[in-house]
């Protein structure tokens, strides 16, 4: 039996809560007419650390994935999740397509929504599981088909794999 994407949603934010994260939703604009959920949309909705202070201080007592950089959307993911929406030359339809170093997920998820074939990596396990919220949140993974459709997510350290 499939786990639904809404209980998965919820085992994700509950995990995020667990490592003591508070969680804040926000929408944020794209430009162009970008489909996502089967409907024409100007935003997607991420979930992301409400205390970036907080997520600085429990990764320097965690050890885990250096600093949290992933914890904020950046405003080059930004444009590049508008470029991919928008621009033929970054048309990634049927393409491999990496989110390297993904943090929150948002050019990854504009690409699977364009009909890339997505892997989102991290160094941050952290990072990897807000990238698969905001994923599920924006695209409902489960209706993407066969497994080779769905984006995978996986943990890379650049420096030593």
């Amino acid at each position: 039996m499939k786990t639904s994407p809404v209980r998965i949603a919820h085992m994700l934010r509950r995990r995020l809560r667990d490592r003591g994260y508070m969680l804040q939703s926000c929408s944020v604009p794209l430009d162009g007419a970008v489909e996502f959920k089967g409907k024409r949309s100007r935003s997607v909705t991420l979930v992301s650390p409400s205390d970036i202070d907080a997520a600085w201080e429990r990764a320097g007592t965690s050890g885990g994935g250096g600093q949290p950089y992933w914890a904020q959307m950046w405003p080059a993911a930004l444009a590049l999740a508008n470029a991919i929406g928008t621009r033929p030359e970054f048309c990634v339809a049927g393409s491999r397509v990496l989110d390297f170093a993904c943090g929150l997920g948002l050019p990854g998820i504009a690409a699977v929504d364009a009909g890339g074939l997505v892997d989102f990596a991290d160094i941050a396990g952290d990072a990897l599981l807000f990238a698969r919220l905001n994923c599920d949140i924006n695209l409902r993974c489960d209706r993407l088909g066969c497994d080779a459709l769905r984006p995978q997510f996986r943990q890379f350290d650049w420096q030593t794999d």
